[in-house]
């Protein structure tokens, strides 16, 4: 009978999962960090627009 080749590996050795997880947990951190600081940058924006529109339209004004 002939035997046929040994398949390629399918999966990766442990080295190569430990590799991409920690590539993947440095990407996490640093889209965490993003995350904040476009939530800072949000509710700056928010609280100038507050303080134009107090401005602009006092209260009790005609809109």
């Amino acid at each position: 009978p002939q035997y046929a080749a040994p398949a390629p590996r399918l999966e990766p050795d442990c080295g190569e999962l430990l590799r991409a997880n920690s590539r993947l947990e440095e990407e996490k951190g640093r889209l965490e960090r993003e995350n904040e600081e476009l939530g800072r940058r949000l509710e700056s924006s928010a609280q100038e627009i507050a303080r134009l529109r107090a401005a602009r339209c006092p209260p009790g004004g005609e809109g």
